[in-house]
């Protein structure tokens, strides 16, 4: 009798694991931020410019992913911060995995769906408009290290030394924050 109870926890457990999802990249992140200057030249003169950017290890797109094939279409996901703030974001699912999530960029068209800290994810997938699946997990996000990047000399074309922007994705590009 003790076997069977045994064998049937067993199969409850693998059975209930089967049916829950994640993020594609696990529920530990690291937000990082590089910065360094770099001298840019071009026909209009020679210019120096600060630049400055951030990241999330281990990536900062993500997908929300099943262990098993989910007869669905579209799926949602919400966090919420420790702060309160909720930040929902959806799109298609196919199979066993969503469309690619924004997890850390943030534009005048994006926000990130996490906040540094804690982050309580609920989500749904769907077909159509009945959910076929829901849940809820943690992602936890920490204060990386700062790094300071090796000094950078670029030869940009025109006067596009002019633009910091360009200058700074070319300095990133190429390199200059690698190990």
């Amino acid at each position: 009798m003790k076997l069977i109870s045994i064998f049937v926890a067993v199969l409850f457990c693998a059975s209930a694991f089967a049916t829950t999802a994640g993020f594609k990249h696990g529920n530990d992140y690291e937000a990082v931020s590089y910065d360094g200057s770099v001298t840019a030249s071009c026909s209009t003169g020679t210019r120096t410019h600060y630049c400055s950017a951030y990241g999330l290890n281990p990536t900062i797109y993500t997908k929300l992913v099943t262990a098993q094939r989910v007869d669905a279409n579209k799926y949602e996901v919400s966090a919420t911060h420790e702060s309160g703030k909720r930040v929902t974001k959806d799109g298609k699912f196919k199979g066993t995995e969503s469309k690619g999530i924004n997890l850390w960029i943030r534009t005048l068209f994006q926000k990130p769906l996490l906040a540094f800290g804690l982050n309580k994810i609920d989500y749904k997938i769907m077909k159509k408009k009945t959910v076929v699946q829901s849940g809820s997990f943690e992602v936890m996000v920490n204060q990386g290290e700062r790094k300071r990047c090796r000094s950078g000399y670029i030869r940009m074309s025109g006067n596009s030394c002019e633009n910091t922007t360009s200058v700074c994705n070319e300095y990133f590009n190429r390199g200059y924050c690698r190990n």
